[in-house]
């Protein structure tokens, strides 16, 4: 009765605070259309006709309404390779923040909890990883595995890792020094036991934040690898890509090309950072007043 009780409280907390809300509406369009494209695409996102390039979308008049966003430089429809793109965007960014929280968290727990040349080495590593610009890590990574979508998950993935560390670790010093951390090793608990059944639970709330911010940078570096032709192999839909491949039409007036790509990366970085910041009001006591 407990949980239930718990669940509706997280849920009249998220409807009033419109900023989350708006964050998880815009996300829940963003997984439907993911989960669902062929049901929403009005056509085939890999079907190319040169002779259609560049054409204009509904903007233009009826005659153009096959193609409601008009289409690209291989003469492909650009909603019909958004709404697809969405899956793609949406797997990168959760697979490679899921393979950093994982990284982030063995490293930050181990970390904080036991300190002393565990602490030294481990920090010194995240620092060098720190030392270098998140986009050139990932390429150098990307150098090293080869290109591809599943190289670029573990790329970005891997860069995201220091970030999660350092959160971890933050709180594990503080929640290792607490009164009930103090009892249990006093009552002869094993450090394993602390780990698992104590400090990590504590830690999952400023994780659970991080992580879901994290989604919407790790989409934005994603997209970066594709327009860079690290990403997704063509022809696959990809927003990133999409962008590379039709960065030039802007100066033939085909900005549909790339608006609407950039749209698409724009609103579900927007609605992961609203969601994001309404996790933390919900999940931090201080900030519910």
């Amino acid at each position: 009765m407990r949980s239930i009780e718990d669940i509706a409280e997280t849920l009249r907390l998220l409807c009033r605070n419109r900023a989350a809300l708006a964050g998880l509406v815009i996300l829940g369009v963003y997984v439907f259309v993911a989960l669902f494209p062929w049901l929403l695409a009005p056509n085939d996102p890999l079907k190319r006709d040169l002779a259609l390039r560049y054409r204009p979308g509904f903007w233009a008049g009826k005659e153009f309404a096959r193609f409601p966003l008009g289409t690209d430089y291989l003469g492909r429809c650009v909603l019909s390779r958004i709404l697809w793109g969405t899956r793609t965007s949406l797997l990168v960014g959760v697979i490679a923040v899921s393979i950093s929280t994982g990284l982030g968290m063995f490293l930050g727990l181990l970390s904080g909890y036991f300190g002393g040349w565990v602490d030294m080495v481990l920090m010194r590593v995240v620092d060098v990883l720190f030392a270098f610009p998140s986009i050139l890590l990932a390429i150098t990574i990307m150098a090293a595995l080869g290109p591809g979508l599943e190289k670029a998950m573990i790329a970005i993935g891997i860069v995201y890792t220091p970030q999660m560390a350092r959160v971890v670790r933050s709180v594990t010093l503080v929640i290792r020094e607490m009164e009930f951390i103090e009892a249990e090793r006093a009552l002869g608990a094993s450090h394993a036991r602390m780990l698992l059944h104590h400090i990590l639970p504590n830690t999952l709330p400023p994780v659970v934040v991080y992580a879901t911010l994290s989604v919407a940078g790790a989409i934005l570096d994603a997209a970066a690898l594709g327009f860079l032709g690290l990403g997704a192999m063509p022809p696959a839909p990809e927003w990133g890509a999409m962008l590379s491949g039709s960065h030039k039409a802007l100066t033939s007036g085909a900005w549909w090309a790339v608006a609407f790509p950039g749209l698409a990366i724009m609103m579900a970085v927007l609605g992961l950072n609203l969601l994001g910041d309404g996790m933390r009001d919900l999940l931090d006591p201080r900030l519910r007043m």
